[in-house]
């Protein structure tokens, strides 16, 4: 049987040029649009497209706001021949819709984007011999090692002065990508960092946050050299805003609301689960539907949330997020604080349904009588960096995605998480979901923070002072029971209010981290960058976050 394999690129070194998170999603949804245009164009009968899955309607994702399409393509048959012409087609198409630059020259010239685009195509037959004495029939195993040999080989076209791709990812934000992606109107714009930080206001009052949001976040400067100085003044007089208008008075602006999410999620053991059924064209078929509908309803669960995709396609996300809301969706003040790891446990359930339940996959998974599957149940690792609105977008895109490796070492299925101050200070948390009663533990804390400054500040202080004792009886809840006790006059066996309960799920949680990772029970490191090696130190940055979730300055 022939087969064909197709990649696109450069993505990460187009989505280097954002400095925007508009700019970012339209660098993604460039290769997604593309990925997709191809298959609505090579579509027929007489060729079968085994990935990525493509749905009877495929208006159902548009208007979801992400890109869904990956940029691997496996086609049962030889369709190589029809690639060239659709190539040419989609390059003078966004050519003509990136718009004129001052020298009266297309922003992104057609034959620039022939060179720059790489769109590699690959025809094999199966078995193949890939290594000496080695005969591979995994259709998807076959596809990627072949791709990924070919694209080594490439010649980028190279860099010139008059390419600016931050105006013509604008321009095909607003004349194809919008439209598609949002069924927007013209005047769309993807919101900013700032926007997507500041959520909870929009909750409150609607029409009032996005007239504040056109008459002031997006006003333009009349001298065109000086827009980036009057960005920072918008974004100085919005926030003074949203501190004074009447529409907003019953919600404080707290740190947080200047403070945003980038998000990356990748499957784990999905390698393994194509090793197994990567010969059998059904199997994978079925396999990248569940893949697609884990996108669809996570995007749905990112946007409910208050984020904002990016990049959803199967296994990978990549989206912005507020770090915590107190507004419900009835417009309520909540007397506590939620955070973003509600959202990444609702992302997780989703995943779960949608592959590891899934009716026809789970037999993969499945333990016998042993204890053993055919196949290492996947799971979802995170990596998540927060920092300051008006810090370096690249930076944060960076750090999450070393985050994400990070948490996909060792056994995977992790949370690994940084917190960077406006200050310089940083310091991060992993959470390991697979230890699951800790990790219970954990998003209980962190889905009802108190709005008590003092409260955590004093918790915080004890841990510093106590860090020593405390790691010696780590393992003893009584003795940990009667120590904060005593030090907070509280009764933990038997909580009457708020503040006690919060304090017993502190304890609690920092009992389960002793017994789930024992090798852990070492004191507080001097240096904050390596509180995460430690259990106290886990609590210690746990706390300091709540901490800053609801300080009234950014301290």
């Amino acid at each position: 049987m022939n087969y064909t394999a197709i990649s696109i690129g450069p993505i990460y070194k187009t989505l280097a040029e954002a400095k925007k998170s508009r700019e970012l999603w339209g660098a993604s949804y460039l290769f997604s649009y593309i990925s997709r245009t191809l298959i609505e164009k090579i579509n027929n009968k007489s060729n079968s497209l085994i990935l990525p899955f493509y749905p009877d309607l495929p208006n159902e994702i548009d208007g979801l706001g992400a890109g869904f399409f990956a940029d691997r393509i496996i086609y049962e048959g030889d369709v190589k021949n029809k690639i060239e012409d659709i190539k040419n087609d989609v390059f003078g198409k966004l050519s003509t819709e990136s718009g004129i630059n001052s020298k009266g020259q297309r922003n992104l010239p057609e034959e620039y984007l022939k060179n720059y685009i790489r769109i590699t195509v690959i025809t094999f037959t199966l078995p193949v011999e890939l290594e000496a004495t080695k005969k591979e029939k995994n259709i998807v195993s076959v596809a990627n090692k072949l791709l990924d040999s070919a694209e080594l080989q490439e010649k980028y076209y190279q860099d010139i002065t008059d390419i600016d791709w931050r105006t013509a990812i604008d321009n095909l934000n607003r004349e194809i990508f919008y439209k598609k992606a949002f069924k927007s109107p013209s005047n769309f714009l993807f919101p900013s960092l700032l926007e997507i930080a500041t959520d909870d206001f929009r909750k409150i009052n609607e029409s009032k946050y996005q007239l504040l949001t056109k008459e002031i976040l997006n006003s333009k400067s009349e001298n065109l050299k000086d827009q980036n100085e009057q960005d920072n003044e918008n974004q100085k007089n919005f926030i003074l805003a949203l501190k004074k208008d009447e529409e907003f008075k019953s919600l404080t602006f707290r740190p947080y609301h200047e403070y945003v999410a980038v998000v990356e999620a990748d499957g784990d053991n999905i390698g393994e689960t194509i090793r197994v059924i990567g010969e059998d064209t059904d199997q994978i078929q079925s396999f990248s539907e569940a893949l697609f509908n884990f996108s669809k309803e996570a995007t749905r669960k990112i946007s409910d949330y208050g984020g904002k995709p990016v990049y959803s396609g199967g296994d990978d996300l990549l989206f912005f997020a507020p770090i915590a809301s107190m507004v419900d969706n009835n417009r309520n003040i909540t007397p506590t604080l939620k955070s973003i790891f509600g959202l990444l446990e609702e992302i997780d359930d989703v995943f779960a349904r949608n592959i590891v339940e899934n009716e026809k996959l789970k037999d993969l998974y499945k333990k016998d009588d042993d204890g053993n599957a055919k196949v290492k149940e996947p799971s979802l690792s995170f990596g998540i960096s927060v920092s300051h609105n008006r810090f370096p977008l690249n930076e944060s895109r960076d750090t999450a995605h070393c985050l994400l490796r990070k948490a996909k070492e060792g056994n995977k299925n992790k949370i690994c998480f940084e917190l960077r101050k406006h200050s310089g200070q940083s310091f991060r948390v992993t959470i390991d979901k697979s230890k699951s009663e800790s990790y219970r533990l954990f998003l209980n804390l962190m889905s009802t923070i108190p709005l008590d400054k003092e409260l955590l500040t004093s918790l915080i202080f004890k841990l510093r002072i106590s860090h020593l004792l405390l790691n010696q009886i780590a393992n003893d809840k009584k003795r940990l029971y009667i120590f904060f006790n005593q030090e907070f006059n509280v009764d933990l066996d038997s909580p009457t209010d708020g503040k006690d309960s919060f304090i017993k799920d502190t304890v609690d949680y920092y009992y389960q981290l002793a017994m789930d990772f024992p090798k852990d029970n070492v004191p507080l490191p001097e240096k904050e960058t390596k509180a995460d090696t430690s259990n106290i130190g886990k609590l210690f940055s746990t706390l300091r976050f709540m901490k800053h979730l609801i300080d009234e300055s950014d301290e």
